[in-house]
């Protein structure tokens, strides 16, 4: 989970107090002793990890039913002769591009 520091690389942490029913509850706070971790760990890290899987598929679900591509764009991709089909080659992070 990306971490917020203040100026002097001190963590800032948000303390929120939230209402939830009862089967919720316990449900989060078996979860949380079976993993070892606290209620409110449980809470941020399934939340988060919940969230970014969400954002990502939105992206995915957003980029695959894209049905327009500009004239322009399309013949200049065509130019390029590329085998949309062939999966091989290497995968580049950011650090192989900086």
């Amino acid at each position: 989970m990306g971490k917020n520091t203040d100026k002097v690389g001190v963590e800032i942490i948000v303390r929120k107090n939230i209402t939830l029913s009862e089967d919720i509850y316990l449900v989060i706070k078996d979860y949380s002793i079976k993993s070892g971790i606290s209620f409110s760990q449980a809470i941020s890290q399934t939340s988060y990890e919940y969230i970014k899987k969400a954002k990502d598929l939105d992206l995915l679900n957003f980029l695959n039913n894209q049905k327009y591509v500009d004239k322009d764009e399309q013949e200049e991709i065509e130019k390029l002769n590329i085998g949309f089909s062939d999966t091989s080659g290497d995968e580049l992070n950011i650090d192989d591009i900086l």
